[in-house]
């Protein structure tokens, strides 16, 4: 829009942006996933899973003495198909989880293509969008788990630990700068 001359808002230094994004929310990233699918839904995925698998044992000894099979069979397939779609469900989570941990994102080299490909996936993964205002210079920030971030200065650098402490004075989805 800029080379058409249809905007006339003042562009943005996209490298001061991106590293105050690095440094303030990437980092803390995990801190904004609270109500985040992560080792608390997997453990309850794998009680489930032992929950199924010891129903269907004991239907597999019922269906060994019971006359009427059609109905117990039916009932193993209903219970191997849960166990199959929460093993599923279980495998998309660790792979979300993969670089997950912000520590991971703070040893990354930005200069080298390898670890900018490592956090443009966590990027990725952890955010649904930014929403760029470049007249007020800040942006929103919609997380995959529904949080959000509104009103992000982008070329005042913020403290991590100043974000951190912000958290505790959120509706659990918002969170406004």
């Amino acid at each position: 829009m800029r080379r058409l001359h249809r905007c006339n808002t003042p562009s943005l230094r996209r490298d001061i942006a991106d590293a105050n994004l690095i440094s303030a929310v990437l980092v803390n990233a995990d801190k904004f996933q609270t109500h985040s699918t992560s080792r608390h839904s997997t453990q309850l995925l794998q009680d489930r899973n032992i929950e199924i698998l010891k129903g269907i044992d004991r239907l597999v000894e019922a269906l060994q003495i019971a006359p009427e099979v059609v109905a117990l069979a039916e009932k193993i397939k209903a219970l191997h198909k849960e166990f199959n779609n929460n093993e599923v469900t279980m495998r998309a989570i660790k792979n979300k989880q993969r670089l997950a941990v912000s520590e991971d994102v703070t040893k990354l080299d930005l200069t080298l293509k390898g670890d900018r490909e490592k956090c443009r996936r966590f990027i990725f993964k952890t955010f649904k969008e930014i929403l760029l205002n470049t007249e007020s210079k800040t942006c929103d920030i919609c997380f995959t788990n529904g949080f959000k971030l509104i009103n992000f200065p982008l070329l005042k650098s913020l403290n991590p630990e100043t974000l951190a402490s912000a958290l505790a004075y959120t509706d659990d989805a918002t969170l406004i700068l």
